[in-house]
């Protein structure tokens, strides 16, 4: 039972927490309670745009093979990279597409 109320404690303060994005000159770190997710170098993203996403498909961290989200909300970013598609959840998803632009712009070439 202890083991059970850890995991939900666990699970409570993920959820309350959310994903941190960080956006460096190398390109978008993808962290959570502290830990690293993910990493998508610079020069792998191809696209990017807002889109809604739906409860149905489902809420935390999704996806199998080379399609992950990233989600506690209903808006996402939709990155498209080399090697397949992340899905970056926020509630003001137009300041995820303002820093990605600003990275972009400020790469060194």
């Amino acid at each position: 039972m202890a083991l059970m109320c850890l995991l939900f404690l666990v699970i409570a303060a993920h959820a309350w927490s959310g994903f941190e994005y960080r956006f460096t000159p190398s390109g978008v770190e993808i962290s959570t309670l502290g830990f690293r997710l993910r990493s998508i170098p610079l020069g792998h993203i191809r696209a990017y745009r807002i889109e809604g996403w739906s409860a149905l498909r489902g809420y935390g961290i999704r996806g199998v093979g080379n399609r992950r989200a990233y989600v506690w909300g209903n808006e996402v970013v939709h990155i498209t990279t080399q090697d397949g598609e992340v899905f970056l959840g926020h509630d003001d998803p137009v300041r995820i597409v303002r820093d990605l632009d600003l990275m972009k712009q400020f790469a060194p070439s």
